[in-house]
């Protein structure tokens, strides 16, 4: 098996909202909080990263990793 293959085969968490990948948790002594830093979700789901790609690409018509970052 590829190493590609394998990322492939790897699940991402993201973001129901915004479709971010970018989650954070917070730990507290008894539970965990993840939330999404962009738009501060809870709601989130995990999808294998073509299916996640997939999902970016229909909402904001191209993929995350070739779009063009403002910030540069």
């Amino acid at each position: 098996m590829l190493k590609n293959d394998i990322e492939n085969n790897e699940p991402v968490t993201y973001c129901k909202t915004c479709l971010s990948i970018h989650i954070k948790t917070v730990k507290f002594t008894s539970n965990e909080v993840h939330y999404c830093v962009p738009c501060g979700n809870t709601e989130l789901d995990t999808a294998h990263i073509s299916e996640w790609e997939d999902l970016y690409k229909d909402k904001y018509g191209e993929f995350f990793l070739t779009k063009e970052r403002k910030d540069e």
